[in-house]
């Protein structure tokens, strides 16, 4: 949320019939995520657009599954990037950059 101390955290829900605010909803309670949490739908050209902008590699299997790069981004209140971390681990410029009061390199 802009304004506050630190950055919120979002996460983008594949596009497809099922991502519905009801469901979204019941993912965020699923994993115990709080109201920092942003959860997101895009119709098909607006996920193509953003997994383009962010980098995002990513295809459609059988059964409308997706495959994608693990990629997590942390933006600021104006949606400019932060940091990035690629691949699965621990990524310290990314841990910096969610905590409130580190500068992200």
């Amino acid at each position: 949320m802009p304004g506050t101390d630190g950055p919120d955290e979002c996460a983008d829900g594949a596009c497809g019939d099922q991502e519905t605010p009801t469901h979204l909803a019941e993912l965020a309670r699923e994993h115990h995520l709080d109201a920092k949490w942003t959860l997101a739908a895009a119709s098909q050209t607006d996920a193509q657009t953003l997994a383009a902008v962010l980098g995002i590699k990513y295809r459609v299997v059988k059964g409308g599954e997706f495959f994608h790069t693990s990629v997590v981004t942390a933006l600021d209140g104006q949606g400019r990037t932060l940091t990035r971390a690629e691949g699965l681990g621990d990524s310290p410029s990314l841990v910096d950059a969610l905590t409130p009061g580190v500068a992200a390199p």
